[in-house]
């Protein structure tokens, strides 16, 4: 692999979320993200200069032909029983193209590296899982995309069942956000710093890791000299990784304690915790990890996930 850049890709092409509609009448003058969101409202017969419209298509990139159920009477009868069937793909294969030109433009350079790679040496499972993604979106990948995909290609997690609950997908999940790389067993022995799985890994770990150093009584600079060994050692270790002695050689012995404070299940993803609209995630999320350190591969089921939600 050729990077391990951890910064998102530079591009010219503007997200899909921050591209605005103009009044130009072919998609091909518009850039590339803003393709994918006119093309979609022509398949879905919309009104391309509707707002409302606009709206739907960025939805359906993002939530998958599924959210397309909630939209059933903005579209007509026919055109939505044709795109809601099995046999029929245009929209599958249109909002693949757009939410794998999203990962290409918002994540970390080295994962469209991956997806590529992917791609080119196991095509079948790529599209299985572009599919699969398109289908259902991104919402269910627990804020960390990098480190949900790089699971799906690493398990082979490609079937809707999967991504349940109580499916597979959170299974391993549970397992490898508790334990790090290290406690992956059932993956290859790390050989590489660039491994995708460890990569993978310091993206989930590392706003967690910046909000834990950032309750710490230290320096801006000495938080942003150890950033980079914290987050490495959690993503190999877990949050046991933050009792490494490579880090309490960095750091008072004080800030050492007080940042090894608490225990792995108070740590949550940030993204979840901030934004309200994922606040039933977030109660799952929390549960899950808490069960997870009893049994390692059980899961709220279904009615447990909906007694959480009663709670919001």
């Amino acid at each position: 692999m050729a990077t391990t850049d951890s910064t998102s890709r530079p591009s010219s092409a503007a997200s899909l979320q921050d591209i605005t509609l103009d009044d130009r009448p072919s998609a091909a003058m518009t850039p590339d993200g803003e393709q994918f969101i006119l093309q979609l409202i022509n398949l879905l017969e919309l009104d391309d200069d509707s707002s409302e419209a606009r709206s739907i298509a960025l939805d359906l990139i993002a939530q998958g032909r599924q959210r397309l159920t909630h939209y059933s009477g903005d579209i007509v009868e026919d055109t939505y029983k044709t795109l809601m069937s099995n046999d029929h793909d245009d929209l599958l294969t249109l909002l693949g193209k757009a939410i794998r030109h999203e990962w290409t433009t918002r994540e970390p350079a080295w994962l469209d590296l991956f997806l590529n790679e992917k791609k080119v040496k196991e095509p079948e499972i790529y599209e299985r899982i572009i599919n699969l993604v398109a289908e259902h979106g991104c919402t269910w990948m627990r804020g960390c995309r990098p480190l949900a995909l790089v699971i799906l290609f690493q398990y082979k997690v490609f079937e809707s069942f999967d991504i349940q609950t109580n499916g597979k997908f959170g299974e391993i999940w549970c397992k490898v956000t508790e334990h790090g790389r290290q406690g992956c067993l059932d993956a290859p022995a790390l050989e590489r710093d660039d491994e995708p799985l460890l990569l993978a890994l310091k993206e989930f770990y590392r706003d967690q890791v910046t909000q834990r150093l950032k309750s710490v009584n230290i320096s801006e600079a000495k938080r942003i000299a150890v950033l980079d060994l914290a987050i490495d050692l959690a993503a190999r270790n877990g949050w046991d990784g933050l009792k490494h002695e490579q880090l309490q050689k960095k750091l008072p012995a004080n800030a050492f304690t007080q940042l090894n404070r608490g225990g792995a299940a108070d740590q949550v993803p940030i993204l979840w915790k901030d934004q309200a609209h994922h606040k039933t995630q977030y109660l799952v999320h929390r549960k899950t990890q808490l069960l997870c350190r009893m049994q390692p591969t059980l899961l709220p089921s279904s009615s447990e996930s909906k007694t959480l939600s009663g709670l919001v």
